[in-house]
């Protein structure tokens, strides 16, 4: 804690004492007899920097700002590599989107462990939606289920029939079962929609509201019109409103006022078309197993009333929604579709990086001069390679490929660790060492420079 607060002293106190350690450090340089023999005061610096402990912000700011001049100067650079890792980090970020809203967040709806995706399911053949007169009868007689949510979507024209909308026939307790009211009007209820001669009633999605209803909150009320048949619009939903399903309807309509809207349709009578999706919601203490068994006895009354339509080894399958609905099997095919395409984006991503890579090898290679009076200054080889990052991606946000820093390090310093540079200026300076660093190279390729 003591070095911590040392610290903080000297972050606010910083301006102050770096003045007093180069003052001191001019002091100490005159009283010494060869002050030569003192050293690179800026490295020294430098150093009492790194040991105040605040040396990486000045680092960071700078390299901020100039890899900001860089990317400035070089917009071509700038819109290349924009470009590629936007392309890259877009597919993996729409990947896990996909993956998320399929296989990892439940619907955000009232208590959707205890609903349940009723299928049809034989070890034959399986089927999502069942005959909306079964369904009805399943309703009535069952021990299972607390309530049942029926839904039957099609395509529809409003207004005019200019305007095409996905609109979904929905049981009374649609919206009062999943846990939503209106943001305006009111919704569907059994006392007042559930009649088939009840008066026709619309509910519109907050989208639709605000697309093709201009967001105007008077429109409640108000006479619609929906394959060319009259209706009142009675609500709007919230924009939280989710829904079952990935495609959310833009119109929902009471379900038994379905031959309102299709006079010749035998939607509510035919036993051998599986025209509508049923959920269920399990009674308390009741198990998607028990509620299986439990509903197998109106199965039986099915088959009985209905053997052309219903097989004797059929039943209903309850999915829940804490598993988005899915069976196993359509996990694992889920899975392993996102697996591939996973491979894939990543694949996608490691070629952008490693190109984002190759461009600032070719920039750093022009810069040995510069790099090599920095290092002559005193500057640290691990701050001159993040500099060099943060010039070629000024955001800061980009991470290097594998191998880049090392290549970043090799560009850099080649030419001043080059043996037949090294070799050539022997040839001028008999006197080099054997093994010159960067510091003494680049002083004598400075004055190799100034006698030609």
């Amino acid at each position: 804690m003591g070095t911590f607060l040392r610290r903080v002293w000297h972050l606010v106190n910083r301006s102050r004492n770096e003045r007093e350690l180069v003052q001191e450090m001019q002091e100490h340089r005159g009283l010494m007899h060869d002050p030569a023999t003192f050293g690179d005061t800026h490295r020294l610096l430098e150093r009492s920097r790194d040991a105040w402990g605040w040396n990486w912000l000045d680092d960071c700011t700078q390299d901020l700002r100039q890899g900001v001049r860089a990317l400035a100067r070089t917009p071509a650079f700038t819109v290349t590599a924009v470009l590629i890792l936007t392309f890259g980090i877009g597919l993996n970020l729409t990947l896990f989107q996909m993956a998320n809203i399929a296989l990892l967040r439940p619907p955000k709806i009232q208590h959707p462990e205890t609903l349940a995706h009723l299928y049809r399911q034989s070890p034959r053949w399986n089927s999502s939606g069942v005959p909306y007169v079964a369904a009805q009868q399943i309703a009535r007689d069952n021990p299972a289920l607390s309530a049942v949510l029926l839904e039957a979507s099609t395509p529809m024209r409003w207004g005019d029939g200019s305007i095409g909308v996905m609109t979904s026939f929905v049981s009374p307790n649609w919206f009062s079962e999943l846990g939503y009211g209106p943001l305006a009007g009111r919704v569907f209820a059994a006392a007042i929609d559930g009649a088939a001669d009840a008066p026709p009633a619309v509910v519109v999605s907050h989208d639709f509201w605000r697309s093709a209803l201009g967001s105007d909150p008077s429109v409640v009320g108000t006479t619609v019109h929906l394959n060319n048949r009259a209706a009142t619009l009675v609500g709007i939903m919230p924009p939280e409103f989710p829904g079952i399903g990935l495609d959310l309807p833009g119109v929902w309509l009471p379900i038994n006022q379905h031959a309102y809207y299709y006079p010749d349709s035998a939607f509510l009578h035919e036993w051998d078309k599986n025209n509508t999706t049923m959920y269920g919601r399990l009674k308390d203490g009741v198990s998607p197993a028990a509620a299986r068994d439990m509903l197998r006895a109106a199965m039986t009354a099915l088959r009985t009333q209905q053997p052309e339509h219903f097989e004797n080894d059929e039943w209903l399958e309850p999915i829940m929604g804490s598993s988005n609905f899915m069976r196993a099997s359509e996990r694992l095919q889920i899975v392993g579709v996102m697996s591939l395409l996973g491979a894939l984006t990543g694949l996608v991503l490691l070629v952008a990086a490693s190109n984002i890579g190759n461009l600032v090898l070719s920039r750093a290679t022009g810069r040995a001069r510069e790099l090599g009076v920095r290092i002559a200054l005193g500057a640290r080889r691990s701050r001159i390679e993040n500099n060099l990052v943060y010039d070629n991606r000024g955001d800061g946000l980009v991470v290097l490929a594998p191998g880049d820093a090392t290549a970043i390090r090799f560009n850099t310093f080649f030419r001043l660790t080059s043996a037949s540079v090294i070799a050539r200026l022997r040839e001028a300076f008999p006197d080099l060492p054997e093994t010159p660093d960067a510091k003494t190279v680049f002083v004598k390729l400075r004055e190799l420079r100034n006698t030609w």
